[in-house]
């Protein structure tokens, strides 16, 4: 086995809107994880099928443009940051459009001393056992971790994230109409997800975090102990691309429940009592009858 070989592949699954960004910063700042500056490669997505697909080629594009836009020059100084995540992301398209170039090779060419590596993107929370293989297959030694939100909660968080990025997107008034899209649906469908992945992965390749029990140095440690790295302190004073702060009305809190229901129901029957409370909470007031 090469030495690149001995290293562990931790792929991030999702959710969406669930913490992955704050996972990717904080498992950056070790030295023995390398984490990409470009945090969502959306090879597998683009690649396997997945009940909703993106143009990975259009998005890049329009990542690199963005960045370049964004690189500041100082003389002969350049913005490493942002020059790294340019690279990054034309490698991404390379790796698109050119069969020479692997995936597995735009990690071969960074990573350096550390012993974990990773990529995390929510949108393989789409993915079917097919494409969890696919994962597998590219690596001697592969983990997941899939983070988990109250469903209506993401589904709302992510509503919310419209306001920022589109103009005149109202997330109040699109509630009702989106709880019917499937681009929305499927991920919040833990339910899928966790079925579809434990298919072909061992139940020591998976790590399951609660997005609500995320931010304490307990979960953290949990988290490096996983994937065999000594705990670094985490910050938690900072929130992660937050969403608008606007309230969800009862009757949509309602008619969410009526499409989510199935997930919370098999997310309190499969991990029990670690269902962070909050959950139960908002069931209570989804449906109070009940």
């Amino acid at each position: 086995m090469s030495d690149f070989d001995s290293k562990l592949f931790l792929v991030g699954v999702g959710a969406q809107k669930a913490g992955t960004t704050w996972l990717a910063r904080y498992l950056g700042e070790h030295p023995d994880v390398y984490v990409s500056r470009l945090k969502e490669l959306h090879y597998f997505d683009a690649v396997c099928p997945t009940p909703s697909r993106v143009d990975v080629g259009k998005r890049m594009i329009r990542l690199a443009k963005e960045v370049s836009a964004g690189l500041e020059l100082n003389g002969s100084r350049v913005n490493v940051k942002a020059m790294d995540k340019l690279l990054a992301v034309i490698d991404r398209l390379q790796m698109q459009a050119d069969p020479k170039y692997p995936y597995m090779r735009f990690f071969h060419d960074r990573v350096k001393e550390e012993s974990v590596f990773c990529d995390i993107t929510p949108g393989y929370s789409l993915l079917d056992a097919s494409g969890y293989q696919s994962i597998l297959k590219m690596h001697p030694r592969v983990r997941f971790i899939f983070l988990m939100r109250d469903p209506i909660e993401r589904y709302w968080s992510a509503l919310r994230m419209g306001v920022r990025k589109m103009k005149n997107f109202d997330p109040d008034r699109r509630f009702m109409d989106l709880l019917e899209d499937k681009d929305y649906f499927f991920r919040s469908d833990y339910k899928r997800t966790i079925e579809e992945l434990e298919k072909v992965a061992k139940p020591e390749q998976i790590k399951y975090v609660f997005y609500e029990n995320l931010f304490t140095d307990e979960t953290a440690a949990q988290i490096t102990s996983f994937i065999g790295v000594t705990p670094l302190p985490a910050k938690f004073d900072q929130i992660v691309n937050p969403g608008a702060k606007i309230p969800l009305a009862a009757d949509k809190l309602t008619a969410a429940y009526g499409t989510f229901r199935h997930i919370y129901d098999f997310v309190f029957e499969k991990f029990g009592k670690s269902v962070p409370a909050s959950w139960h909470a908002t069931v209570k007031l989804a449906s109070p009858g009940s």
